[in-house]
């Protein structure tokens, strides 16, 4: 009689990049209602050498049941660029899905005593009314020719050089709602 064992090995590899636990907040908060973070992404690159990346820094967010803020610091872009043509909206996704006013209130502003040209940039997103107690979000920024600036409106006009897309940066955190 002839016996044979036939044993079958499975290996499941897990990427570590994939599995990143969502971004916990720092520990010392300055103000009340706002949850700091020191994060900076690791972008997808797609500058073109010698132009280097920008960085893009998650600073803070804060939300209560009716408002979303979140601050970014972006590092690395030329001073005479204009921001809302390069700088595009974040897209999020939350959990739970919540409801949020797509395009969000932006303050810009230039932080002339640092190195590096860095802009802080303060979004502002209208939510319905909600019940939570967190929101988890997924960010992405994306840095190159937005949609408005790529939306021509205008007939026989030359359009202008369209800048290179330079990078998309993700983000991965919680925010306690207030």
């Amino acid at each position: 009689m002839n016996l044979k064992i036939i044993l079958v090995i499975t290996i499941i590899a897990i990427n570590t990049a994939a599995c990143s636990p969502l971004a916990q907040p720092t520990q010392d908060q300055i103000t009340p209602g706002l949850t700091t973070y020191n994060i900076t992404a690791v972008p997808t690159i797609f500058a073109k050498p010698p132009q280097t990346a920008p960085s893009v820094k998650l600073n803070w967010a804060s939300a209560n049941r009716q408002v979303l803020k979140i601050d970014l610091t972006v590092t690395g872009l030329d001073p005479k660029v204009n921001v809302s043509d390069l700088v595009c909206d974040p897209y999020l996704l939350t959990k739970p899905a919540i409801q949020y006013d797509s395009s969000p209130g932006r303050d810009v502003k230039p932080l002339t005593d640092q190195p590096g040209n860095p802009l802080e940039l303060t979004y502002q997103y209208s939510l319905h009314p909600n019940e939570y107690k967190s929101i988890d979000i997924e960010m992405d920024v994306t840095i190159g020719p937005c949609a408005d600036y790529l939306n021509f409106q205008e007939t026989n006009v030359t359009p202008s050089a369209i800048p290179d897309l330079l990078g998309n940066y993700h983000f991965s955190f919680r925010v306690p709602v207030q």
